[in-house]
């Protein structure tokens, strides 16, 4: 039997030895041809232990759905900015200057916040930023619409419909690296 203690909660978890044993064995087993490296496996439970022991935490605080919420909107940021990436790298549109200066303006702070539709949960509402040019915005836009392109049937069909909220506008400065012709000229005159 092993024994480990939450320093945080106090509380001592125990586990069976066998329970180990038995997922590093079955974990080899799997993945029979891969050259596992010292501690790699030990590493993976200790990771997954402490998902175990955050997970537990957040609930007992009642954080559980927060952090879900804030998880799921995180990956929805990676996976539109990984997206806009791959689509700038395959268009031939732009020339390699040009796209130097479009890859600055793709980072987490500039990607618009996106929220489900109240009235159709399969689509996502994107908010603009205030700070954000048409330019910007087009070129965006122009990478969204070419990504999808770029798609399967299925792909795409699987993907939620994101739309541009015509009414509302994210009030959050813009990131302090953005090149001058990301932000819109109104902003700079009001600002």
């Amino acid at each position: 039997m092993c024994c480990c203690y939450d320093n945080t909660t106090g509380k001592l978890f125990w586990f069976e030895n066998n329970d180990i044993r038995t997922i590093v064995r079955e974990v080899r087993r799997s993945y029979t041809n891969y050259d596992w490296g010292s501690g790699t496996i030990e590493e993976a439970l200790r990771r997954v232990w402490r998902n175990m022991r955050d997970e537990e935490r957040r609930r007992e605080k009642g954080k559980k759905e927060l952090h879900r919420r804030q998880s799921k909107q995180a990956k929805r940021i990676r996976d539109k900015l990984k997206s806009r990436c791959t689509q700038l790298k395959n268009d031939a549109i732009y020339k390699k200057k040009d796209r130097k200066k479009i890859r600055k303006c793709l980072s987490k702070e500039a990607t618009s916040p996106e929220v489900t539709d109240e009235d159709e949960p399969t689509q996502r509402v994107a908010i603009p930023f205030v700070w954000e040019s048409s330019l910007l915005r087009a070129i965006k836009c122009d990478l969204d619409r070419g990504y999808s392109d770029s798609l399967g049937i299925q792909q795409r069909r699987q993907k939620s419909k994101v739309t541009r909220s015509a009414t509302e506008m994210t009030m959050t400065p813009p990131p302090r690296d953005i090149p001058g012709w990301a932000i819109s000229t109104t902003y700079h005159l009001d600002g």
